[in-house]
């Protein structure tokens, strides 16, 4: 979406400018070690260590893989260079983090989202996810979340962009392998230890991070143990203004959508104008509080017998604790189109801007809400795996893994105490001086408890697991010194299941009995935390304690006045059983030559899916099950050839798969039989998975041990990604039952609408990478210690976002940035250590469906400043420094591509962590 970019253009002129830059600098920088090489008798050897080494090591990787793979090491034993895993890997080109609450969570590569990655950890593919800030929040999505981990638990990351018939099926973006810590990595006995104070500047808490790690070997190194412990917590504050979108009344006779009253003397096509105008829905201003903890563990024990077995058992365990509270307070009637909502609103007064937008508005009879969220929840993931390595000859090996993981979301609250104030007269929000500094006044005292009614409260407890049981084995077989014959077979169980329910109720009305008179002894002041309010605006509103209100009306405990209901549509299953094979032949050899290498595979794997899910009616909800099979031929090849001393050309080609959506996957229906027409809605367990044919073609030239200059073109042409279509069908040739028409006003020979997703048509992904990096060895000698990493990434796609047979609608995929770069600047001189790094990312679509009339939601482009130090006192001790995002940068979420309306404006300010290592 480069068209939302203001800098699209300069940036990619100041790319060409450093590209010529970045080549005669290191041409400069090759001659010169050249002449260096020549003239000197002898050449003494620079060993580097900490950070330039881990830039040594992933180049090394690199550099002997067959296929496009980029690796992060850590700087030392339990050091990874980023406090946040996700974080991490944005340094690496082609991709970008998403960032909630301040921290990274899930990764996009090369423009696709980050349902379309797979994570292994230790060789064994992983699911994790924590709460979601949705309605029952769970996560229905194939995204890894990086936040249930800390870094110190891994020392290596490897990014693999493109396919080799050995790698595991299921990813149509990359797959990225996370590495814990072996005993047998290291020699005899290792100690580390560490302990960072952290501080952040808009929560004012100070938050805690500690580190141990021990590991021990025997002096034949036959056996060995390694356990590490991390634990942190993290306390922050995210402030700002939420428009609660913007949308238009429906205008149209048959639902009433149009405001009570406007100003008096309008003329008719003014009236039409106000009604069609775009208004915002709940205007307010934000500030929550998150609060979590996390304890990462893992165990690793290895034994070599005989030089030519190798057994490896790794554990890791990994438990994440958090609070959120979110405290608002906003004009509800805004957002209902109905009679008690807009249609019993008046307007007073209004300006409409040239994009059709009400950016200013006084209304009259106007419902005002206080409420208070709580969401408790906790993630728990538990992997076990043994591994064998086994020599059986000198040119025959062996490698076998079995394994389990499983991570589980338990929301233990997520509740919701609403207060309101009802009718309330001159409520006024205005936007014309500062769209992200709205004034809004709501015409009463809003902090006096006496001007509150206890009016609903919503309870939504969920559960969600993700479990994974692995069984592998490979075998390697050098034909000769030239070719190597790998073959193997893998099974693999997904098993996901989700379950929600709900304790919501209405206290108005004949539920008025189950509240209680609202005192203040049941709330609070709430204040805007450090938010810039708008001139004029009241600094506190009252809210209610969810615990107080809770406990006073029993809503854990009265299971008469609260029955905890399941929330049908949101009780799911899915289990998919995966068996592949694969055949792959790996060479090196010269080609009129020339060094050439590469890998030629296929890999054949068939699924086994069965899924459950509820029919829900008004009067009964169903169980029922669907199964469903499909497989796939995916050949894959990597080639690898040096026409020049230290330059390689690759180029790749595989067809790829990743799995259908969770959430579409359901059998299950739900009935809304008050519409005309009625409707059903309902998930595809037949949908297919999305296959692609993916080609990438890059140069890499190594000039040095640390450097490097390299460009990147890839392609992925994608045969179909899931769309929603709607069609029109009886419901007696639906195959149903009738009986879920129960209390619904519609007759079984009814014509319904039929929402469902289906694969639709495809699109095409294709763009390149740049990325430079060199020790700056060239100039004065105090330069010879600095060095720079820079990468950008240029994308775009093209895929149909249309209903089925509706005209077309080519848009970019969700989540795709057409432009992200990186550049870090660093010092390293074995003792002293400092870095700066800058991430930018351009805009991007969050949803091709917006409300009507927006064309769709996206987020603003970003960019977050880091900086980290360190200082060695001695062989044993270390003391570091790091600040994170120091320019403080906001997210900011739009609606419509034209108008550019602020949907959300929040920032969680800078974080900072001074450290002690001790390790011997």
């Amino acid at each position: 979406m480069s068209k939302f970019s203001q800098h699209s253009h300069q940036l990619r002129n100041a790319v060409h400018v450093l590209l010529a830059g970045v080549m005669v600098t290191a041409t400069a920088s090759a001659q010169e070690a050249e002449q260096s090489t020549g003239s000197a008798s002898t050449v003494e050897e620079v060993v580097v260590t900490g950070y330039r080494q881990s830039l040594e090591q992933s180049l090394e990787i690199k550099r002997a893989t067959s296929g496009a793979v980029d690796a992060i090491f850590a700087e030392d034993i339990a050091d990874f260079p980023d406090t946040n895993l996700a974080e991490s890997v944005q340094r690496v080109p082609g991709v970008s983090i998403d960032r909630v609450g301040g921290e990274g969570r899930q990764i996009s590569i090369r423009g696709l989202s980050p349902e379309f990655s797979r994570v292994r950890i230790n060789g064994m593919e992983a699911l994790t996810t924590t709460s979601a800030t949705d309605a029952v929040g769970t996560n229905r999505t194939r995204a890894f979340d990086f936040n249930v981990f800390a870094s110190e638990l891994f020392n290596q990351i490897a990014v693999r962009k493109t396919s080799s018939a050995e790698i595991d099926e299921g990813s149509l973006g990359a797959t990225i392998d996370l590495f814990t810590a072996r005993p047998l990595d290291f020699d005899g006995f290792k100690f580390v230890t560490s302990y960072q104070q952290g501080y952040n500047e808009l929560s004012d808490k100070a938050d805690p991070r500690a580190v141990a790690l021990v590991s021990m070997t025997n002096d034949n190194r036959t056996l060995g143990a390694l356990f590490s412990v991390a634990y942190s917590r993290r306390q922050t504050r995210e402030e700002g203004v939420q428009s609660g979108g913007w949308e238009r009344n429906a205008n149209t006779a048959t639902t009433g959508d149009f405001w009570q009253s406007l100003p008096p003397g309008l003329s008719a096509d003014e009236q039409a104008r106000v009604n069609n105008a775009v208004h915002a829905r709940f205007p307010r201003y934000v500030m929550f509080e998150h609060d979590q903890d996390r304890l990462g563990l893992t165990g690793s024990i290895q034994w070599q017998p005989t030089e030519t077995t190798t057994l490896s058992f790794d554990v890791l365990h990994s438990k994440l604790d958090a609070e959120r509270t979110e405290p608002f307070i906003e004009a509800i009637s805004l957002s209902r189109g109905n009679p008690s909502g807009r249609g019993a609103t008046d307007v007073l007064d209004y300006e409409i801007d040239a994009n059709g937008s009400m950016v200013y508005g006084v209304f009259n009879d106007v419902d005002v809400r206080s409420e208070n969220r709580l969401d408790e929840w906790n993630t728990e993931f538990n992997q076990f795996s043994l591994t064998l390595d086994q020599e059986i000859t000198d040119r025959f090996r062996l490698n076998a893994l079995v394994g389990t993981s499983k991570s589980e979301l338990e929301v233990e609250r997520a509740t919701t105490i609403i207060l309101e104030n009802f009718d309330s007269d001159n409520f006024v929000y205005d936007f014309r001086g500062n769209s992200k500094r709205p004034f809004i006044s709501y015409g009463f005292d809003v902090s006096n408890p006496a001007n509150w009614t206890l009016s609903e409260v919503r309870e939504r407890p969920s559960s969600q697991s993700n479990e994974f049981d692995t069984a592998r084995i490979e075998t390697t077989f050098d034909i000769n010194d030239t070719f190597k014959l790998k073959s193997g077979v893998s099974w693999k169980e997904y098993g996901f299941d989700v379950a929600a329910g709900a304790r919501d109720k209405t206290l108005t009305g004949a539920n008025a009995s189950c509240g209680t008179t609202v005192t203040a002894a049941l709330g609070r002041q709430q204040g805007y935390g450090d938010n810039d309010l708008a001139p004029g605006m009241a600094r506190n509103f009252f809210v209610g304690d969810v615990r107080a209100v809770a406990d006073a009306i029993g809503l854990y405990t009265d299971d008469v006045c609260f029955p905890l209901r399941a929330t049908a549509a949101d009780v799911r299953s899915v289990v998919e059983e995966d068996l592949g094979y694969h055949v792959q032949v790996d060479f090196d050899t010269t080609l009129f030559g020339l060094p050439f290498r590469g890998d030629v595979g296929v890999r054949y794997v068939e699924t086994d899916l069965s899924s459950t899910g509820l029919l829900v009616g008004s009067g009964q909800n169903v169980s029922t099950t669907e199964k469903n099979k499909y497989s796939d031929t995916l050949p894959a090849v990597n080639l690898v050839i040096e026409p020049v001393r230290d330059l390689l050309v690759r180029g790749s080609f595989s067809k790829v798969m990743s799995r259908p959506p969770l959430g579409s996957l359901s059998p299950g229906i739900s009935i809304g039989g008050f519409s005309t027409p009625p409707t059903v809605t309902v998930g595809n367990p037949d949908l297919k998975p999305f296959r692609a044919d993916a080609y990438d073609l890059s140069a890499e030239w190594y000039f040095s041990d640390e450097g490097l200059v390299a460009l990147a073109l890839f392609r992925k042409d994608i045969d179909s990604f899931v769309v929603n279509n709607v069609s029109f069908a009886n419901w007696s040739t639906l195959g149903y039952p009738d009986s879920l028409l129960d209390q619904v006003p519609a007759l079984p020979t009814q014509d319904f609408e039929i929402r469902r997703p289906i694969n639709g048509n495809g699109g095409k992904l294709e763009g390149f990478e740049i990325q430079y990096q060199q020790p700056f060895t060239f100039g004065p000698e105090w330069l010879s210690n600095f060095g720079t990493i820079l990468n950008y990434t240029n994308v775009e796609s093209k895929v149909n976002f249309a209903e089925q047979g509706q005209p077309p609608r080519i848009l970019n995929l969700v989540g795709l940035s057409e432009q992200s770069a990186n550049a870090t600047l660093y010092y390293d001189n074995n003792t002293f250590s400092a870095r700066v790094s800058v991430a930018y990312r351009d805009s991007f679509m969050t949803s091709a469906n917006s409300r009507v009339p927006n064309d769709m939601d996206f987020t603003d482009e970003s960019t977050y400043v880091d900086f980290s130090t360190s200082y060695k006192i001695n062989d044993h001790f270390k003391v570091s420094l790091e600040a994170l995002n120091l320019t403080d940068e906001y997210r900011t979420d739009l609606m419509d591509s034209n108008a550019e309306r602020i949907n959300n404006y929040v920032h969680t300010g800078r974080q900072y962590y001074l450290g002690l290592q001790y390790s011997l």
